[in-house]
């Protein structure tokens, strides 16, 4: 992987990099047409933080006590997750991490993924960070989970839709 520092001019994004490019390699992948394409990744500079900690623990816990599955092999299952989601990266929540919030919110969306998933349910004895709380009111509507009570739910309207053009509104730009 070759690092890199980005500067945007207008709608321009130049990147300036830390070493030269492999010429022969652009010319293999490009086909000998001169073009092709490049995949990057902003990195986040933020280290995770022990709110972030504290609700992986809880959600491990939740899990432990619904499926009497010791905590350290939850934890263990879902690191290995996150390794293979995010192709070999490791992750740590320790008090001296490397790991950023981006990575903990990735291993925070793996845990409520599974916990939907496999209904386990959510306690009420501690509050979702606002980037998880977007994502579980997702996964709500997803799983047809009611937000307050955890039941089975179907989904509503809140906007007013009618009976006469049910079938050709545009239902993703209606609150649920």
């Amino acid at each position: 992987m070759q690092r890199a520092r980005a500067e945007q001019r207008g709608r321009d994004l130049v990147i300036h990099l830390d070493r030269p490019l492999n010429q022969d390699h652009l010319e293999t992948v490009s086909g000998g047409q001169g073009e092709f394409y490049v995949d990057f990744e902003v990195a986040d500079p933020r280290r995770a933080r022990v709110q972030q900690r504290r609700l992986f623990f809880a959600l491990i816990h939740d899990i432990e006590a619904y499926f009497v599955v010791p905590s350290e092999f939850l934890k263990s299952m879902f690191y290995t997750q996150y390794e293979f989601y995010t192709a070999g990266k490791s992750i740590s929540l320790s008090d001296t991490t490397e790991s950023s919030v981006s990575d903990a919110n990735q291993l925070l969306d793996l845990v409520i993924d599974f916990m939907f998933e496999w209904r386990v349910p959510f306690k009420k004895g501690y509050e979702l960070l606002p980037k998880e709380e977007d994502y579980y009111l997702y996964q709500c509507c997803r799983h047809r989970v009611c937000t307050i009570c955890s039941k089975y739910a179907d989904i509503h309207h809140i906007d007013v839709v009618g009976r006469t053009n049910r079938n050709k509104v545009d239902h993703t730009k209606r609150h649920v």
